[in-house]
């Protein structure tokens, strides 16, 4: 980091077959700051704190995020679809649990 008293968050998406050509929209304290396309990642600079994050995607959205990050610092989340694999067969009856649909929690950790 700079030394300018923001962080950086890298936000990864699993590479999965739901939703391969949407993009996740990404929310910070309920507003939207990027969206990360299948497989890629995306960075969102913050100022230190505890902040909420959001994965969304049409009217489903993932259950908040929060972060405390301090001044420099970095942190790596990971977000996705609960409808990989065999799962692909609950689609229908995912998305009609918002919630359930997608995650973002951080690298190695659960939410």
């Amino acid at each position: 980091m700079s030394g300018n008293n923001t962080s950086t968050i890298s936000i990864t998406r699993t590479s999965q077959v739901a939703n391969h050509f949407r993009s996740i929209a990404i929310y910070l304290d309920g507003r939207q700051v990027g969206s990360v396309k299948n497989g890629k990642t995306i960075q969102v600079s913050v100022s230190p704190g505890t902040h909420e994050f959001v994965a969304g995607i049409a009217w489903c959205k993932s259950k908040p995020l929060r972060l405390r990050i301090g001044a420099d610092q970095a942190a790596e989340l990971t977000c996705g679809s609960y409808a990989s694999g065999w799962k692909l067969l609950l689609t229908p009856i995912l998305i009609f649990t918002p919630q359930a649909y997608l995650y973002l929690r951080p690298i190695g950790g659960s939410t």
